[in-house]
């Protein structure tokens, strides 16, 4: 470490890409609400997002997309933010959804088909040489 700088702010959770783009969720320490910030190659931040008092969470960031759940009372919604341009869409979570891992790379959601992935088994492990079907969506 050779600087320390306060921040008026709390990080939650923070994603960063192969590219080193770092992206966090951050929370105003005395309001509580919940905003995006990008942090810049010169250490300056940019505030990409701003939510209010609505949860931000789970990032997963690709090279062109951040991914991000977030709560609006009962329901919880997926935003994209796609990173050249800035702007979101928000997505209802739906069963395509549900139980689907994003894959950053693919910049989609993965489902897996077999045993390696089910309801009643939190272990997800796969052996060096086992095969897994999956199917993918990518939602446009």
């Amino acid at each position: 470490m050779t600087n320390t700088r306060w921040l008026p702010l709390r990080v939650q959770e923070v994603a960063q890409n192969k590219q080193g783009d770092i992206y966090f969720i951050s929370l105003h320490p005395s309001r509580e609400l919940y905003s995006i910030m990008h942090y810049l190659p010169d250490g300056k931040l940019k505030t990409v997002y701003e939510s209010g008092y609505k949860y931000l969470g789970e990032p997963m960031l690709s090279d062109s997309q951040l991914l991000v759940k977030r709560d609006r009372g009962d329901f919880t919604n997926i935003m994209i933010l796609d990173l050249n341009t800035q702007k979101y869409t928000v997505k209802r979570i739906m069963d395509k959804y549900e139980g689907a891992l994003f894959n950053p790379a693919l910049s989609a959601f993965i489902r897996f088909n077999d045993a390696l992935y089910n309801d009643y088994d939190d272990s997800r492990e796969a052996k060096p040489g086992d095969s897994l079907k999956y199917s993918y969506t990518v939602d446009k």
